[in-house]
């Protein structure tokens, strides 16, 4: 099926988890059908991400979250634009995306989710519930996250459809290391212990410095690795300093490719409280990294515990920490996981796959939209 239009609706463009998943999966997609985006507010610099042509990408100006307006404005450019299939990522194109683009009468609507969202209010989930009349499928990330938005939104699970996030396996593959740790430290560390992710609450960046603490007393020639940035990079960075850990954990900041930092790396950390599906593990893994990661949503969906890395209760920096010194000390079990993990993300979790998944229900949605016999008034099935 050649030559459709599937229109991306996020709710603004910032460079996180969820945008890199959708600038990969669309780069995939046009390979069988045109593409376009449309932020609700803030496409600057989308286009350049993107590489799609400026006219690809419309900006709905939103002013905040009463602009009840922006309904008509996205709907106004989807009508300009004539999508075949609309696809909505993360909460406020969830709900505002998909209400314009049914009033729109795009052909295929789908939502997303791409976590555990137990921050939301009643408010949040009646307008998911809301939104899901009118979405022919909601795409989700893993069946962790499938069991609760089924749970949370009154959804049937047979309305979600699980396809794994994917990552580019020929980008992150295993490199030299020794050349790459010159980067960050000074001294030549004998273990590096990373941790990859905005630095939100949920990621838990505090207890992955307790953690550290009690590492580096025992293993003074192991060194530690932020990357990313966020809003509470100022916490995290006090917390380094009332540890006494200012010599012993290098921040990167924000990296547009965190190749070279995963090169420097034994050990991948995830230890949050919450997740959908990580890419930092998928990252990881591709990379050779054994992963030790927290009990929550996809995780262990991703990581097979004792073979590709460890799967610990959240909240436990000491056994976070006793975790960490396992595997400093032994050799064999890292490159045995490292090994194992590589070629699990190659067997289920390429970036082939996950935009295999996603084309698949395009064109089997598409199929239905198309038939003559479907009934287009009123809800979606």
């Amino acid at each position: 099926m050649k030559d459709r239009l599937v229109c991306y609706i996020l709710p603004t463009f910032r460079l996180g988890g969820t945008e890199k998943q959708v600038i990969a999966l669309s780069q995939g997609v046009r390979s069988r059908h045109e593409i376009a985006f449309l932020c609700l507010n803030g496409a600057e610099d989308l286009a350049t991400w993107a590489q799609v042509p400026q006219d690809r990408v419309m900006d709905a100006r939103m002013k905040g979250s009463r602009d009840l307006l922006v309904l008509r404005r996205i709907r106004s450019l989807l009508k300009a634009l004539g999508p075949d299939v609309v696809h909505c990522f993360l909460f406020d194109a969830n709900v505002w995306g998909v209400l314009a683009a049914r009033w729109a009468q795009v052909p295929v609507i789908l939502s997303s989710r791409r976590s555990v969202d137990t921050w939301q209010t009643k408010r949040h989930i009646l307008l998911e519930r809301l939104s899901n009349l009118f979405v022919d499928k909601v795409t989700v990330n893993s069946h962790a996250v499938a069991a609760f938005t089924a749970a949370q939104e009154n959804l049937p699970e047979e309305k979600c459809r699980v396809i794994y996030g994917g990552v580019d396996t020929h980008h992150f593959r295993p490199p030299l290391k020794e050349p790459s740790r010159t980067r960050w430290f000074q001294d030549h560390p004998s273990f590096v212990v990373g941790i990859v992710g905005t630095l939100m609450p949920e990621k838990r960046h505090d207890l992955f410095l307790k953690a550290a603490r009690i590492v580096a007393d025992r293993e003074p020639g192991c060194r530690f690795l932020i990357v990313g940035n966020g809003p509470t990079r100022h916490a995290v960075e006090q917390l380094i300093t009332e540890l006494s850990l200012e010599h012993r954990v290098f921040m990167t900041g924000e990296l547009s490719d965190p190749v070279p930092a995963y090169a420097s790396m034994d050990l991948s950390v995830l230890c949050s409280d919450r997740e959908g599906f990580s890419n930092a593990i998928l990252e990881s893994m591709s990379s050779g990294i054994p992963v030790v990661a927290t009990d929550v949503g996809g995780n262990s969906e991703a990581v097979v515990h004792g073979q590709t890395g460890f799967i610990l209760p959240p909240g436990n920096s000491d056994m976070l920490a006793e975790t960490i010194l396992k595997m400093i000390q032994e050799k064999d079990l890292r490159i045995r996981m490292g090994r194992a993990g590589r070629q699990r993300v190659i067997k289920r979790f390429s970036l082939d796959n996950m935009i295999r998944g996603h084309l698949d229900l395009y064109d089997q949605l598409l199929g239905s939209a198309l038939d003559p016999s479907r009934d287009h008034q009123g809800c979606r099935p």
